[in-house]
This record gives structure tokens, C-alpha cells and sequence, in this order.
């Protein structure tokens, strides 16, 4: 028999891996040119900073809340060039503030909080991008009073959140973008005491997790499918009234995993299918009642990395793949009881970038494959016991955007490939010692472009952007396709 065709779908992920690959090769090839750092626009001149914040990626540019001069916090949109970025409304006209915040996108449209002193205090709006479709979307709590609509989390086609609409209490809400489409989801605690939320998971096979109170479960696991009917306990992982209070949840192939406190084991990690059944403590890394506390959990594939203590180690790296016997130490890299303090988990292309303390170099920047022997230090960034403190921003393409601290340059952009070589300072937005503290801001990657606070100088904290300068000319529109040409999903 000959060979078999290719699927469509293969070939055109076969030529995009090779574009990406090409276009890797070239940026390797002309090094430091390969990439390029810019202020994106000085929304506020001058030495006042328009303080971006908030931000959420829609169709190839960037929403935002930022001050601007002659408005107040009102809602701005980046296509990562000057002219493309702009006021798209001012919510409240003049130095009032619209304050927009939880910006989330779905499906064509940006969802948020605004609110209009006077009117319909803090609600939730929707904006298409423009000026006349930026409107509230739903006067939950009628009048001047406030809904406050707080966690929005988009899963499939539905945005997940919490609202105080005044006759029962803060619940889950949930929204396709229409007024009559945004509706109360369950009154969980019944009647006008509020259920709360701590806990949200992106689509668990088209499942919101979350986790309310009320007076008969405490606060434990909730599942929902934006329906009523739908939207049921997981499981009361400590019985009765008490909670076991879940923590922030990850998903790994079909699996979210948590932290929980069933009563007896501490605060330990569990993971969950979606079913009663199918919820389960993973394992009781310190065993007895004491905690080993999980934290920072991140996905690797099907398994996770997270930190955690086990009473004998101190704070260390940890894996897991939902089962006791592949629970594991990854590395003890500050030997002995003392901890690491690993924390800031972040994967990328196969491995996981944090930072931690061997107890001689100081907080730097270390990664892992998933496997002890792949567990080690990526650069001594601040030479010496200093510790140069990185701190995950985001992912860019094939690479990790933090940022850190040198005695020479102050806190300034980073970038990594995953290899010592390919760790290097980005760009330095405040020349010499002073830090341009780009850690203490918003960020987040939209088509070609990715996007950060920063100071330059005493210009205030304003928009930047980060790009490879090899892809600079295609972009300049700021349509992101292209640039889904060149990054296969």
C-alpha cells in the first residue's frame, strides 16, 4: 500500500510549525535585533501616569482602563501602535471616573464593571470595541445602588460571575453578552445572605468550578453549566456546616486539581473530575493534620507543578500526576528543612520557570521538565547571594516575559527561551540603578504584541509593548492573524 495523504488539518500544521521555525531560526540569527521593546503611547504626558490596568485581549487588540488628561479611568483599546490606541468611550464625561475593571472577553464583545455615580452605580457593561457599543449591559441591582458584578470568568460561550442584585445576596451570575441573556444562575446561599466565591477554573469539559458557602456545606466545590439545574455541589469535602475552603483550581487533561482541608489530613492537594465520585484527595504529602499547603499550582501536560511542605523539606517544587505514587519532590534545592520559597510557577513549551532560594545564590530563576534531574537553576541573574527576585508576567510565543532585579540596571524587563543562553535582559526602560518596576503592573500577550506597565524615568507608568522586530513590519495594523500564521495553537 502507498503512503497516506496527509490530513488537511496535519499539512497545515506542519507548514505553520515550519514558518514558526524559520522565523525562530532567523531571530536566533540576528540575535539581540530580534526583538524590540517600546512605549506604546504616553496616554497621560508628562510626569502623571495613567496607571494601565485591567487588561483583556479581544479580536487582536488590547482593552484597558487607563486616565487620560480631560477624562477620568474610562476604557481604552491598543492595537500596540500610537494611533491605534485611543479613548474608545468615556463613560462618565469629563474628570469622572467609569473606573472599568474585570475586563474579560467573550465571543466578539469585552465584559466589565463600571460605574456611574448618581445613575446606576457599579454594573456590569459591554463593549464591541466602539464608542456607541459600549453600553451597560444590565442594571442587575436597578437604581444608584450597586450590583458590584465581581470573578468574571469566561468558559465556552458563557461569562461566569458573582453579583449582589439585592434580594439574594452576592451569586453566581452568568452572561452571553445580551441583556436578556445576563441572569441570575442560583440563589446557592437561599435567600438574602450571599454565597461568595474563591474559586474559579477555566472549562473543566465545559464546567465552571467555584466555590460558594452556604449554611449547610460551608464552603466547598461547585460545579456549573450555567444552568440552574446545573449548577450542584461536587462534593462536601469536609461535612456539615465547616469548610474545606478550596483553593485556586488548575486543570491538567480532564482533571482540575485544588487545595482543600477535609479535616483530617490538613490542607492538602485534591483533584477532581467534575463528579462526587471523581474527587478525591491526591495525596497527604505531610501526613497527620499539619498542612503541606500547595501552592501556585500550574499545568505540564497532564500533570502539575506546584509548591508545597512536607515537614521534612521546607517549601520545594512538587509534581504531581493525580495519583500518591506520582506525587512527588521534584528537588530539594535549599537542603535540608530549610525552604526554597519556590514560588511564581509559570509553564511554557514543556517545562515551568520559578523562582526560588538555594540558601547561597538568592531568589533566582530556576525550571523544570516534570523530572528531578530536569529540576535545576536557569541563570544567577544578580550575582551572588543577592537574589534577583524574578517574577513571572506572562507568556509570549516561545518565550517567558518576567521581570528582575540586578544591582546594575534595578528592576527591569526580562525574557527567556528556557535556556541559560537565551536568558537575557529585555530592555531597560530606566536607565542605570532606578527601577522602571515593570513587576508592578498588568500584562498580557495579544497577537504579536505583549503588553506591560512601566516607568520610564519620572514619565509616569504608562503602556509598553514587546515584540519580535523580525515580525515588526507585519504588524503594524495590528491584525493578529499573521501572527496566528507564524504560532500554531
Amino acid at each position: 500500500m502507498g503512503s497516506m495523504m496527509p490530513l488537511p488539518e496535519t499539512q497545515d500544521l506542519g507548514r505553520r510549525c515550519g514558518v514558526l521555525a524559520t522565523a525562530v531560526l532567523l531571530a536566533l540569527a540576528v540575535g539581540e535585533a530580534a526583538a524590540e521593546t517600546f512605549r506604546i503611547k504616553d496616554i497621560y504626558p508628562g510626569g502623571i501616569s495613567s496607571v494601565p490596568r485591567a487588561f483583556a485581549g479581544m479580536q487582536g487588540r488590547l482593552y484597558l482602563a487607563a486616565t487620560g488628561p480631560g477624562a477620568g479611568r474610562e476604557l481604552w483599546t491598543s492595537d500596540g501602535t500610537p494611533e491605534g490606541t485611543y479613548l474608545v468611550k468615556d463613560i462618565v464625561p469629563g474628570s469622572g471616573w467609569g473606573d472599568p475593571d474585570y475586563l474579560a472577553a467573550l465571543e466578539g464583545v469585552v465584559l466589565f464593571s463600571a460605574r456611574v455615580q448618581g445613575v446606576s452605580g457599579e454594573e456590569l457593561w459591554v463593549s464591541d470595541g466602539t464608542e456607541a457599543g459600549t453600553v451597560l449591559l444590565r442594571d442587575i441591582l436597578p437604581g444608584e445602588e450597586s450590583s458590584i458584578p465581581r470573578a468574571l470568568v469566561p468558559v465556552g460561550g458563557t461569562m461566569f460571575f458573582s453579583a449582589d442584585d439585592g434580594v439574594h445576596g452576592r451569586e453566581l451570575w452568568a452572561s452571553d453578552g445580551t441583556p436578556a441573556g445576563t441572569r441570575l444562575v442560583k440563589d446557592i446561599a437561599v435567600g438574602p445572605g450571599s454565597a461568595g466565591f474563591s474559586l474559579y477554573a477555566s472549562d473543566l469539559g465545559g464546567l465552571a468550578l467555584f466555590a460558594p458557602a452556604d449554611a449547610e456545606h460551608g464552603t466547598e466545590l461547585w460545579r456549573s453549566d450555567g444552568t440552574e439545574a446545573g449548577t450542584v455541589l461536587v462534593r462536601d469535602i469536609l461535612p456539615g456546616p465547616d469548610s474545606s475552603g478550596p483553593g485556586f483550581a488548575t486543570v491538567a487533561g480532564d482533571m482540575a486539581f485544588f487545595s482543600a482541608d477535609d479535616g483530617v489530613s490538613g490542607v492538602e492537594l485534591w483533584a477532581t473530575d467534575g463528579t462526587e465520585g471523581g474527587t478525591e484527595l491526591v495525596a497527604d504529602i505531610r501526613p497527620g493534620p499539619e498542612s503541606s499547603q500547595p501552592s501556585g499550582i500550574v499545568a505540564l501536560g497532564d500533570v502539575v507543578v506546584f509548591a508545597a511542605d512536607d515537614g521534612v523539606h521546607g517549601v520545594e517544587p512538587w509534581l504531581s500526576d493525580g495519583t500518591p505514587g506520582g506525587t512527588m519532590l521534584l528537588r530539594d534545592i535549599a537542603t535540608g528543612a530549610a525552604s526554597s520559597d519556590a514560588s511564581g510557577f509559570a509553564a511554557l513549551a514543556g517545562a515551568v520557570f520559578f523562582s526560588a532560594d538555594d540558601g547561597v545564590l538568592g531568589k533566582e530563576l530556576w525550571t523544570t521538565d516534570g523530572s528531578p534531574l530536569g529540576t535545576d537553576l536557569l541563570a544567577d541573574i544578580a550575582s551572588g547571594a543577592a537574589g534577583s527576585y524574578p517574577s513571572p508576567m506572562g507568556l509570549h510565543g516561545s518565550e517567558l516575559i518576567f521581570s528582575a532585579w540586578d544591582p546594575v540596571h534595578g528592576r527591569e524587563l526580562w525574557r527567556s527561551d528556557g535556556t541559560s543562553e537565551g536568558t537575557v535582559l529585555e530592555f531597560e526602560l530606566w536607565p542605570g540603578a532606578q527601577s522602571s518596576n515593570p513587576l508592578f503592573g498588568p500584562a498580557l500577550s495579544v497577537g504579536p504584541v505583549f503588553y506591560f506597565t512601566g516607568q520610564e524615568g519620572y514619565l509616569g507608568q504608562e503602556l509598553w509593548g514587546y515584540r519580535f522586530a523580525l515580525f515588526a513590519d507585519g504588524f503594524e495594523s495590528g491584525d493578529a492573524s499573521a501572527w496566528d500564521e507564524l504560532v500554531p495553537e
